[in-house]
C-alpha cells in the first residue's frame, strides 16, 4: 500500500541532510525514466540524448557529437553524454528535459495468462510448402478490399457505442487521420489495407506518398551513420547484371541466421538506367517465421513510368516466397506502396488465393531520388537528401521486436474496415461480406498515420514534434494529424502532469489546438493515482470498461444476449493525478474485444486478428469516435474542431455507468450522441465538462491544482447547448456514492493439484445472489467485491515479523470473478458439486456450459483483489455468482482461507455541491445556463472529494440518456509554523477514502500499481530554514508498509515568465519529488517494494 503526500508551497524546502529518509536531486526530475534507468549505474558509457531547452540555452561542451535545431519555439541539442554529464546537463535551469533515445518499456497484456483465440493456421512445414508452390502475385485473385464494402452493419447488435447511429448519418471518419505512435502498423492486413494515410498537398516533396514517422531510423542513421538495426533499406550494392530478352539476373548475398549467401536473383529488365540495386528487408519475423531464417531481399530500379511513379529510382520489389525471383512479386510504388502476397487459401486449408494477403513486406513511403528527402529530415536533422537511389525506408510491424503487434492492434481499433472474418465465435452472426467481418473500428474511412516503433528507440520528443508539425516541419498545413493516439505510459513518474513529457505535450497542444492528443490511462489500478505519464491537461485520458465476451475467449456463454458491458473492469487506471486533476475523461472498450495482427505472425489474412485488451485499446478507439466527430463538425462548420471542442463533445456525449468520476470520467463514449452534437443536430452539450473548483491564490490556471478551503465557496456557470430542433427539458441534480451496507464471506481453496487452472471456469464458486439467496439491498448502483489472504500464503518465504524475508516472486496468487448466471436449460442450477469427486472444487462437467458469463474480475499479483459491478439487480439475469481462480499455484498445494467482501453504493445527494436549478427548459438552438456552487463546511478534513452533477431530459423525449458533468475538490489548508492531521472523522463513506488505503500493491506487475493519495498544503511565507515535518501512522503492522513523498516546487521554463516556453496555462511553477521515505528513492520496479519496517511511523522531511 501506497499514501503519496503532496506538499504545494512557494520555497524551495530545506531539507536535514542527516534524515534517514531520502532526499531527491531535482535535477534528475528533468530525466527521462528510461534514461534515468540507463545511467542509474554510473559509468563512462555515452548514451545518444535530447536536450530540450530555451533557444538561448548553449550546448554543454562536454557533449559529443552536437547537433542543435531550434524548431516549435525551443532548442534541441543532440548529442552523446557520460551518466555523469547528463546529471550535470540536467541542473542547467535552461533545461526542460533530457530525453533518451530508448530503449522504452512496452505495455504488456493486462492478463499475459489468456491464450488467445484458438484458431487453426498453417502449420510451418505446410505453410513453406505454399510458399514454394505460390502464384505469381499477377495471378492471384483480386484482393477483397478492392471489392465494394457491403454497408458497414455492427455484428454486436447490442455494441453500447451508438456506431450504427453513427455510420447511418453518413459519418464513417472520412477525411481525418490519426497518429498510432506505437511499434509500427501492418497495412497489409485485410482490414487496414487502403488506411494510411497520404500528403495530398500537390506543392510538398512527398505529394502522393503516404504519412509515416520512424525516428529509431532517422536517429541511427543520421547519428551513428548505418542502416543496421532500422527499418531503412541500403540499397547502394549494384551488382553486375546479365540482361537476357526481358529478364535480367544478379548475384547477391542475404542472410540464412548470421551467416551470408550468395543467390542469384531474377528480375524483369525494366531499369532506365540499367543499374539495379540491392538491399535486405528489416523485419526479423518475416525472416525468421516466414522463410526459414533466410532474409527476404529487396530490389529497387528506376522505372520508366515516371509519370505515375516519380522520378529517379521509383519502384521497389520484395522477395516475400524467398525464391530469388522477383518477377513474381508487387511492384510497389506511390500510390501502390504496400508489398504483400496472397499463398494461402484459408477456406480449403491449403496452397492457393483467396483474395486475402497473407505474407507482409511492409509499407514503402520513401524512395532517394536524390532530389527528395527522407521525411522531416531536413527540419529535425538538418540533412540534405540521400543519393539517388542509396535507400528505401519501410513502415512495418515486426512481431518479433519490442511490443510485438501492438502498433496494429491499436490501428484497427480506431479504422479496422471488417474484412476478415476467419475463426469467428459461433456467436456471431452469419459472414454477411466485406464490411461485416470480426474487427470493426469506430471510423472505418479515416486514415492513419503510423509512427513507430516507438519501444525500441528514437528521441522522445521528436514523435511528438512530428505528430504536431507533420512532415514539413508547420503547424496547420494539412500533413500533420487530427488526432494522436498514445497507448503507452510510464508508471514510474510520481509528479504525474508535472513531469517534462507531460509538459511536452502540452506545450505542442498549446501550439497546435488542432490536433486532439488522447491517452490511455494504464492498466495498473485497481487503486486510485494510477494514471500514467505522460498525463497532458490538454489531452484526452481514456480508462477501459469491460465488453465480456465478443471473442469466446472466457467463460461459457450462448448468444450476445449474455454479452456483459458497462463495467470499469479492475486494472483500467483511475485518478487523480499529481496536478490535482481528475486524470479520466471518459471510457471505452478495452476489457476485451478483437484486433488485427500482423499477417507475418498469422500467415493467413482470413483469421489475421486475435482478442486484446488493455486502456491500449480503448484509447484508439476513442479517436476513432473522435474521428467521427471531427468528420460531422467539419460538415456543420468548414473547419476542423479543437481540441478543446473534441474533449468537450466526447464528455457530453458519453453514457453514465454508475461509477465515480475518478474511474469513469463522464462515462463511455457514444458514438450516436457524439456525431449527433458535432452535427448540431439533436442533445446537449455542456462547457465546461467538468469542474474542479477553487484556484491558486485567486488565479485559476487550467494546467494547475486548483484548491478550495473550508469555510469558503465557489462558482462556476455551466453553459448547457440544446442543439436539437426540439425544445428539451432537464431534471438538474448532483450525486455522490455512499455505502450502505456490505456482506461479508469466505471462499476456502483446497490444498489439491486438481484445480483446472483454466481462464475459461472457476476452481471454486458460490452463489451469491440469486434463487434463495438475495443480499444486495434495492437502491444499489455498485457493489465493490474485494478479496483477501494472508500474505504467508501469497509469499510462501515470509516469515512473521522478519522484513528480510519478504521477497518477490509470488509463489501464490488468485483471480476474483464475479459472473452473471443465465439458467439456459431452466433447471435452476449452475454448479451441480455432486458430478465430480472433489467436493468444494469445480471439476469438468460441474458447471452447465453456455450459462456464465463474467461481469468483471480482478488479478493484480498481491493479496487484495477487486471487482466492480455496477446497477447489477438490473442487469443480471437468473443470479450472480462469485468465483476463484487459481492463478499461479505453489509447488506444494496448500488450502487458503479467501475472505470476501461486498460493499455496496448508492448514489445520494452532494452536500457540498448546489445547483443553480433543479430543472431546466431550453428552446431548439438555444442555451441554458446552471449556476454550480460549491460550498466547503468549515470542518471539511484536507483531502480530495469527488461529485457528479447529472442532467437527466424528460422522459419521451429525443434525448434520452443523462449527460454527466464530473466535480472535484482538492481541500487544502494553508501552512504556516502550524500542523495539520490528516484524518477522517467527517469524510464520507464513498468508494475514494482520504484516509482508507487498499493493499493494491502488484509485485512483478506495474510501476503505478498501489492506492495513493494527495494532500495539498500551501505555505506562502516561510522563514529561511523551516523545515516541512510529515509523519504518516496506520493500524496495520508487518507486512504492511505506507509509503510517504513529499512534492514542492522546483522552477522550469514553462512557468517562468519571458521563456520562450511560458504560457498563463501551466501556472505558476511545477512540482517535482523533493523527499520520500526510503522505499521511494531508489525504484527497484514492478510495484516498488520497501524494506518494510519494523514500526508503523514513517517521518520524511
Amino acid at each position: 500500500m501506497i499514501r503519496w503526500i503532496s506538499c504545494l508551497a512557494a520555497l524551495a524546502f530545506s531539507l536535514s541532510p542527516n534524515s534517514s529518509f531520502s532526499q531527491i536531486d531535482t535535477s534528475r526530475n528533468k530525466i527521462s525514466p528510461e534514461l534515468r534507468a540507463q545511467i542509474a549505474v554510473p559509468s563512462e558509457a555515452r548514451h545518444p540524448v535530447t536536450i530540450i531547452c530555451s533557444q538561448d540555452t548553449e550546448p554543454p561542451k562536454y557533449l559529443k557529437q552536437i547537433q542543435v535545431m531550434d524548431v516549435a519555439g525551443m532548442r534541441l541539442i543532440r548529442g552523446f553524454l557520460t551518466s555523469r554529464e547528463i546529471l550535470k546537463a540536467a541542473s542547467d535551469p535552461g533545461v526542460e528535459g533530457i530525453f533518451d533515445f530508448g530503449p522504452r518499456t512496452p505495455p504488456s497484456p493486462p492478463d499475459p495468462d489468456v491464450p488467445g483465440i484458438q484458431r487453426k493456421l498453417p502449420g510451418h512445414e505446410e505453410f513453406q510448402k505454399a510458399l514454394k508452390q505460390a502464384p505469381p502475385f499477377s495471378e492471384a485473385k483480386k484482393l477483397v478490399e478492392e471489392v465494394s464494402i457491403k454497408e458497414n452493419k455492427d455484428w454486436w447488435i447490442k455494441n453500447p457505442l451508438g456506431l450504427e447511429e453513427a455510420w447511418s448519418l453518413g459519418i464513417k471518419g472520412a477525411g481525418v487521420k490519426i497518429a498510432i505512435i506505437d511499434t509500427g502498423v501492418d497495412f497489409a492486413n485485410p482490414d487496414l489495407l487502403g488506411t494510411q494515410a497520404r500528403d495530398l498537398n500537390p506543392a510538398s516533396p512527398h505529394y502522393g506518398w503516404p504519412i509515416c514517422f520512424d525516428d529509431r531510423s532517422l536517429s541511427t542513421y543520421y547519428m551513428s551513420h548505418t542502416t543496421e538495426g532500422t527499418w531503412f533499406v541500403d540499397t547502394s550494392s549494384t551488382p553486375p547484371v546479365t540482361i537476357n530478352g526481358g529478364v535480367g539476373t544478379a548475384n547477391f548475398a542475404i542472410y540464412h541466421g548470421d551467416q551470408t549467401e550468395t543467390h542469384t536473383y531474377t528480375f524483369n529488365a525494366e531499369s532506365v538506367s540499367g543499374i539495379y540495386r540491392f538491399g535486405i528487408h528489416p523485419d526479423t519475423k518475416l525472416k525468421k517465421d516466414v522463410l526459414n531464417d533466410y532474409s527476404a531481399a529487396v530490389l529497387l530500379v528506376d522505372h520508366p513510368n515516371t509519370a505515375q511513379r516519380g522520378v529517379g529510382y521509383n519502384t521497389v520489389y520484395v522477395d516475400l516466397d524467398g525464391d530469388y525471383d522477383f518477377t513474381d512479386e508487387k511492384p510497389c510504388f506511390r500510390g501502390s506502396e504496400i508489398s504483400f502476397r496472397d499463398i494461402w487459401d484459408s477456406a480449403a486449408n491449403t496452397a492457393g488465393s483467396d483474395g486475402y494477403p497473407d505474407v507482409s513486406g511492409g509499407m514503402v513511403y520513401f524512395i532517394a531520388n536524390g532530389v527528395r528527402n527522407i521525411p522531416t529530415a531536413d527540419w529535425l536533422y538538418q540533412a540534405s537528401p540521400p543519393a539517388n537511389g542509396s535507400l528505401v525506408a519501410f513502415m512495418i510491424n515486426d512481431k518479433n521486436e519490442r511490443g510485438g503487434n501492438h502498433g496494429t492492434f491499436c490501428a484497427s481499433a480506431a479504422v479496422a474496415r471488417g474484412i476478415i472474418n476467419g475463426g469467428a465465435p459461433g456467436i456471431k452472426p452469419p459472414f454477411q461480406g466485406p464490411g461485416d467481418g470480426m474487427v470493426q473500428g469506430p471510423a472505418p474511412e479515416a486514415k492513419i498515420i503510423a509512427v513507430g516503433n516507438y519501444y525500441v528507440g528514437g528521441t522522445l520528443a521528436n514523435f511528438h514534434l512530428f505528430a504536431t508539425l507533420g512532415y514539413d516541419g508547420i503547424e496547420n498545413t494539412g500533413d500533420e494529424p487530427n488526432l494522436v493516439s498514445m497507448s503507452y505510459g510510464a508508471g514510474d513518474i510520481d509528479n504525474d502532469g508535472w513531469d517534462p513529457h507531460s509538459r511536452l505535450i502540452d506545450k505542442m497542444s498549446l501550439k497546435a489546438p488542432q490536433i486532439t492528443w488522447l491517452k490511455s490511462t494504464g492498466n495498473g489500478a485497481p487503486g486510485y493515482s494510477t494514471c500514467t505519464t505522460p498525463s497532458s491537461f490538454r489531452a484526452v485520458t481514456v480508462g477501459a470498461c469491460t465488453s465480456y465476451d465478443t471473442c469466446d475467449e472466457y467463460d461459457s456463454l450462448t448468444s450476445t444476449d449474455q454479452i456483459l458491458h458497462g463495467d470499469i473492469q479492475s486494472w483500467s487506471g483511475s485518478g487523480p493525478t499529481a496536478t490535482g486533476q481528475i486524470g479520466v475523461d471518459v471510457v471505452a472498450h478495452g476489457a476485451w474485444g478483437g484486433g488485427d495482427v500482423t499477417l507475418n505472425e498469422a500467415k493467413d489474412g482470413w483469421k489475421a486478428w486475435d482478442q486484446w485488451g488493455g486502456t491500449s485499446r480503448s484509447c484508439p478507439e476513442t479517436a476513432g469516435v473522435a474521428a467521427l466527430v471531427c468528420q460531422a463538425y467539419k460538415q456543420a462548420n468548414g473547419v476542423w474542431p479543437n481540441s478543446k471542442a473534441v474533449r468537450r463533445i466526447l464528455m457530453s456525449s458519453a453514457i453514465d455507468l454508475n461509477y465515480d468520476i475518478l474511474r469513469q470520467g463522464s462515462g463511455r463514449i457514444h458514438a450516436g450522441r457524439a456525431v449527433n452534437l458535432a452535427r448540431q443536430s439533436k442533445g446537449i452539450q455542456v462547457n465546461p465538462p467538468s469542474w474542479v473548483p477553487g484556484n491558486f491564490r485567486g488565479t485559476e490556471y487550467p494546467g494547475y491544482a486548483s484548491l478550495v478551503y473550508p469555510g469558503q465557496a465557489y462558482q462556476k456557470t455551466v453553459d448547457v447547448w440544446n442543439q436539437g430542433a426540439q425544445p428539451i427539458s432537464l431534471q438538474v441534480r448532483d450525486n455522490q456514492l455512499e455505502e450502505f451496507g456490505h456482506t461479508d464471506f469466505e471462499i476456502n481453496t483446497l490444498a489439491t493439484s486438481a484445480e483446472k487452472l483454466d481462464i475459461r471456469q472457476p476452481d471454486y464458486a458460490t452463489l451469491f445472489h440469486g434463487p434463495g439467496k438475495n443480499p444486495i439491498p434495492a437502491g444499489t448502483d455498485l457493489i465493490v467485491f474485494e478479496a483477501i489472504y494472508p500474505f504467508e500464503d501469497f509469499d510462501t518465504n515470509y516469515q512473521t515479523g522478519d522484513p528480510g524475508s519478504i521477497l518477490p516472486p509470488r509463489e501464490n496468487s488468485y483471480r476474483l470473478l464475479i459472473y452473471d448466471w443465465t439458467d439456459v436449460n431452466g433447471n435452476g442450477k449452475l454448479f451441480d458439486d455432486t458430478r465430480g469427486s472433489i467436493p468444494g472444487l469445480v471439476e469438468d462437467g460441474e458447471m452447465d456450459a453456455g450459462e456464465f458469463m463474467r461481469f468483471n474480475y480482478g488479478y493484480n499479483n498481491g493479496t487484495s483483489l477487486r471487482a466492480f459491478v455496477a446497477n447489477p439487480l438490473s442487469r443480471y439475469h437468473h443470479g450472480i455468482w462469485v468465483g476463484i481462480q487459481h492463478r499461479k499455484p505453489v509447488s506444494t498445494p496448500v488450502a487458503v482461507k479467501i475472505r470476501i467482501r461486498a460493499t455496496y453504493f448508492r448514489e445520494v445527494d452532494c452536500p457540498w455541491l448546489q445547483a443553480g436549478v433543479n430543472s431546466l427548459l431550453i428552446p431548439p438552438g438555444q442555451h441554458g445556463y446552471i449556476q454550480l456552487n460549491a460550498t466547503i463546511p468549515p470542518n471539511m478534513p484536507l483531502g480530495l472529494y469527488t461529485a457528479k452533477l447529472i442532467l437527466q431530459p424528460d422522459p419521451l423525449q429525443q434525448v434520452t440518456d443523462s449527460t454527466v458533468i464530473p466535480v472535484m475538490i482538492n481541500v487544502a489548508r494553508t501552512l504556516e509554523n502550524s500542523n495539520h492531521l490528516i484524518h477522517g472523522v467527517t469524510e464520507s463513506a464513498g468508494p475514494f477514502r482520504n484516509t482508507f488505503l487498499s493493499g493494491d500493491f502488484s509485485w512483478e506487475g506495474r510501476e503505478e500499481s498501489g492506492d495513493g493519495r494527495f494532500f495539498f498544503l500551501d505555505c506562502k511565507s516561510p522563514s529561511h530554514g523551516d523545515y516541512l515535518l510529515t509523519r504518516t501512522t496506520w493500524e496495520d503492522t508487518l507486512p504492511t508498509d505506507i509509503d510517504t513523498l513529499i512534492m514542492g516546487p522546483e522552477k522550469d521554463s514553462f512557468t517562468t515568465p519571458g521563456s520562450p516556453d511560458y504560457h498563463t496555462e501551466f501556472g505558476p511553477i511545477p512540482w517535482f519529488l523533493l523527499a520520500a521515505s526510503e522505499a521511494l528513492a531508489v525504484p527497484t520496479g514492478g510495484t516498488r517494494l520497501p524494506p518494510v519496517p519494523t514500526v508503523t511511523t514513517r517521518w520524511p522531511h
